[in-house]
């Protein structure tokens, strides 16, 4: 039943929490570093405005994609608009892919990869998804020609079946690309106005919304811009049902599909 499912995600969440704790060795407690630019400071959270700039680069573009300059206001003078400052330092973005990789261009041991990303547990956890929700999962293969073992398999790395925590604010994470990471401002400008989009069409507090530091959301985690393309969910659908997991079971399907891997 619905009240057991609950209690054995939630055993799960816990049991992945302490497989990183006891099989992870301990790191070496970092230096103390200079004050850094926001961008790169790792240390504790501190509130910060966006400048001027960052927001009216923003809101032009907003403007240029459609929005209503009294939602734009609205947006953008909500208090809880605010700079990220606990993201990963942009030097270290990639040193995790760098240490599993022996050489640069040469692909990790695979059994060291599987060990990294608790695949035991994964695959456990994933019969068990697909025991709760085989009628999702079926309906998902059957209409996306997508195997239902494959669909699984991508819920579960990309975020453990909707259980990896979700502790970045969306808005707020885009506007801080904008802001710090030159390199990705395109990109954020693009999937804030998509995220945007998507809470305007479920009448849902953007601000609300949590995802990974990639700016992916919901169980399935994707991109804004990914959801919009394959959200097929009809008029008067609420924003839990986009959150629910069997609608990401879809749209997962539908990605995949997308990119060619059918049975």
């Amino acid at each position: 039943n619905a009240f057991a499912a609950q209690l054995f995600k939630t055993y799960l969440c816990q049991k992945i929490c302490m497989s990183k704790q006891v099989e992870k060795p301990a790191q070496a407690k970092p230096k103390e570093q200079e004050a850094l630019p926001d961008n790169t400071r790792t240390g504790p959270f501190m509130k910060l405005s966006f400048s001027r700039e960052a927001v009216e680069n923003a809101k032009s573009f907003l403007r240029e994609q459609g929005f209503r300059e009294e939602r734009l206001e609205k947006w953008f003078s909500d208090p809880r608009l605010e700079v990220l400052t606990y993201l990963k330092p942009i030097n270290a973005a990639n040193a995790r892919s760098k240490k599993v990789h022996e050489k640069k261009g040469e692909m990790a041991d695979y059994q060291q990869y599987k060990q990294d990303h608790d695949f035991r547990l994964l695959v456990y956890m994933g019969r068990i998804m697909m025991a709760l929700h085989s009628d999702a999962f079926e309906a998902a293969e059957r209409e996306m020609g997508v195997p239902k073992k494959l669909i699984a398999a991508t819920l579960g790395i990309e975020g453990k079946f909707g259980l990896s925590p979700k502790k970045f604010p969306v808005f707020s994470l885009y506007m801080t690309y904008i802001q710090n990471r030159p390199g990705k401002e395109e990109f954020a400008k693009n999937e804030l106005a998509d995220l945007l989009r998507i809470c305007i069409k479920y009448n849902a507090d953007p601000f609300s919304v949590m995802g990974s530091s990639a700016g992916a959301i919901l169980p399935g985690q994707l991109l804004p811009s990914t959801i919009r393309q394959v959200d097929d969910l009809p008029k008067g659908a609420s924003f839990d049902d986009l959150s629910s997991f069997s609608q990401s079971i879809r749209m997962v399907a539908k990605t995949l599909r997308i990119f060619g891997a059918t049975a």
